[in-house]
């Protein structure tokens, strides 16, 4: 699995407005807070540690991610789809999680 930085992530957010792909990629432990992952792919990718606080990962495609022990405060996670992923640990307080698939509504 390949490891990539905060700042990869950023570039290619900005060269892929309409949806980055992240599919199967190592973003473990990195602070992602407040980062827009729309109708991102991260199908597959190690989210494991990560702080995804007021991220906004609305139609995002999370199927299979490690998301184990992740911040996921006061995320948009509207519409996306968390099928198979590991939610082990996760500080899961205050997302938005209307029709959010592979998660219980709070």
């Amino acid at each position: 699995m390949q490891r990539i930085t905060r700042e990869e992530v950023f570039q290619r957010i900005a060269q892929a407005p309409g949806g980055v792909n992240l599919s199967g990629l190592d973003l473990s432990g990195l602070h992602l807070i407040g980062v827009d992952f729309r109708k991102a792919d991260l199908r597959g990718a190690n989210l494991s540690g990560a702080d995804l606080s007021l991220a906004h990962l609305q139609e995002a495609d999370l199927r299979g991610a490690n998301l184990s022990g992740a911040r996921v405060i006061f995320t948009k996670l509207l519409n996306a789809n968390l099928e198979g992923a590991d939610l082990t640990g996760v500080e899961l307080e205050k997302a938005e999680t209307n029709n959010t698939q592979g998660i219980c509504n709070r």
